[in-house]
């Protein structure tokens, strides 16, 4: 079952729920309302849930919306984004990592680059560091509550040729 549903996500109409380095699966849902016996013109309910990372699900969500404003009512293109926003940011809080080997991508109009996995890679004599974010605990200061937080320290020459979200 939860192949089947993580299809959903890359390969059919809840691709908008795809988070980069993470596997999400889930469904989604579209539905016209009823009154009287008959369907009621232009007025729906739109609907994602879902579940992440599939390998370990620490995390469920379920977006209904009632009545979608705009130009779109279906669940996959007004539901599933709000609950990728859900679930990615519930679990950089959780301290959830990427998997590495996560292989859905995000529809072409939507591609970029997922974050470098928590590890140094060496690549023609740069060091890449992995973005661990900058997430603030209850006093304000970085790093995820309960977690260690995160020190940074630059050591030795060099110039930086560019810098860019990985």
């Amino acid at each position: 079952m939860k192949g089947l549903l993580e299809k959903v996500i890359s390969e059919g109409g809840g691709s908008k729920a795809q988070i980069p380095g993470y596997r999400v699966a889930g469904k989604t849902g579209t539905a016209q309302k009823v009154e009287n016996g008959a369907y009621k013109p232009g007025e729906y309910i739109a609907s994602f849930v879902g579940f992440a990372p599939v390998e370990n699900p620490r995390l469920a969500v379920i977006v209904v919306i009632d009545n979608p404003s705009g130009s779109s009512y279906y669940g996959g293109q007004v539901a599933a984004p709000v609950a990728k926003k859900i679930l990615h940011e519930s679990m950089r809080y959780l301290n959830i990592l990427p998997n590495e080997t996560a292989t859905t991508e995000l529809p072409r109009n939507e591609r970029q680059t997922p974050k470098a996995m928590p590890s140094v890679k060496e690549k023609k004599g740069l060091v890449m560091v992995p973005d661990v974010g900058r997430p603030y605990d209850d006093t304000g200061r970085y790093g995820y509550r309960g977690q260690p937080r995160y020190h940074a320290a630059f050591v030795g020459a060099g110039r930086l040729g560019g810098a860019r979200p990985i």
